[in-house]
């Protein structure tokens, strides 16, 4: 079964229709009954709004069918925002309890924060 999450287009807010669940039999990585997924998001020419270009991508492990990548759709390019929609992605599509590895520290600090208080707003 191939994960087909994220294969619609985003709307300008950057939320795209990832209905599909991750099967944890098919991926290879577990730390402390935890399935691990890394995320990474990058921009080119960040510094130039109207020729900023950004992408993102998760990984479950080698040759995973989940491991995904996409550019970010939208007006606003920027690394910040594709490090946000990988984490969204691993969020919306993890069927099991999962741990997040990713190298953007406010990005991580964002989704902790909203994890941990239902009132964030």
């Amino acid at each position: 079964a191939y994960n087909s999450a994220g294969q619609a287009p985003d709307n300008f807010y950057g939320a795209p229709g990832d209905d599909a669940n991750t099967y944890p039999e098919l991926c290879q990585n577990w730390e402390e009954h935890r399935l691990i997924a890394y995320t990474d998001g990058s921009a080119l020419h960040a510094e130039y709004k109207l020729h900023a270009r950004a992408g993102w991508g998760a990984w479950y492990g080698e040759g995973s069918a989940y491991n995904y990548a996409a550019r970010l759709h939208g007006y606003v390019q920027t690394s910040y925002k594709a490090e946000a929609r990988a984490l969204l992605h691993v969020v919306r599509t993890a069927g099991v309890p999962t741990c997040i590895k990713c190298d953007c520290k406010p990005s991580t600090r964002l989704f902790n924060g909203i994890i941990a208080d239902s009132d964030y707003d």
